[in-house]
């Protein structure tokens, strides 16, 4: 894979609580969260045009087509926004398959310069993209969830499930009666030992 770049982001509790923005900037709703604990994010990036160029295209494809699906809804109701709508996203699918598409030629441009390029989309090339993906994601993985990490999170998990029961039997008794708040503290319990015995399964 040409220009391909990795980028790993780690945090340990000693970073304090960390703004998930900061860990997977690719995620929308992580603004204004926060983190703390072990984690290992990657993000996988690359150029290549026999990547970037089909993946423009169909993703300017979709938007275009929910445009004129927002137009031709126009037929059996009016209204003001499926017209913006409407225009907005075939606007903005145009614009992404041409800008995009004339972005990606230049660097097409580039690649077609060297000998070694082939334009062609190999199911090698295709299959060595897919595995360092998956191993990229192994790697991770094993470094996050060791035995060590486990126990740090084993033991502030009891500590914030020790509260929210307590808690919720003292409720519970107080607002119903003492019968409920045994039966939810019971089931409650039952949850979180299953909870922790599967999560634990995850750490080697």
């Amino acid at each position: 894979m040409d220009n391909k770049e990795v980028k790993e982001t780690k945090t340990t509790p000693e970073d304090g609580f960390v703004h998930k923005k900061d860990i997977n900037p690719l995620d929308m709703e992580s603004y204004g969260k926060y983190f703390k604990g072990y984690s290992t994010s990657k993000i996988v990036s690359t150029n290549d045009t026999r990547i970037t160029k089909p993946f423009v295209n169909v993703f300017s494809m979709i938007l275009i087509i929910i445009g004129i699906l927002c137009l031709l809804s126009m037929l059996f109701k009016v209204t003001i926004t499926s017209i913006i709508l409407g225009l907005a996203f075939v606007s903005i699918g145009l614009f992404l398959r041409f800008k995009g598409n004339k972005d990606i030629s230049k660097i097409e441009a580039k690649y077609k310069s060297n000998s070694n390029y082939n334009e062609d989309l190999s199911s090698d090339v295709r299959k060595e993209y897919a595995d360092n993906l998956k191993n990229q994601f192994d790697i991770s993985r094993k470094n996050t969830f060791t035995k060590q990490n486990y126990k740090w999170f084993k033991r502030y998990g009891l500590i914030f499930s020790i509260i929210i029961d307590i808690l919720a039997f003292i409720f519970l008794s107080m607002l119903v009666n003492i019968i409920m708040g045994i039966f939810i503290l019971i089931v409650l319990v039952l949850v979180e030992c299953l909870y922790f015995t599967l999560v634990s399964k995850l750490f080697k």
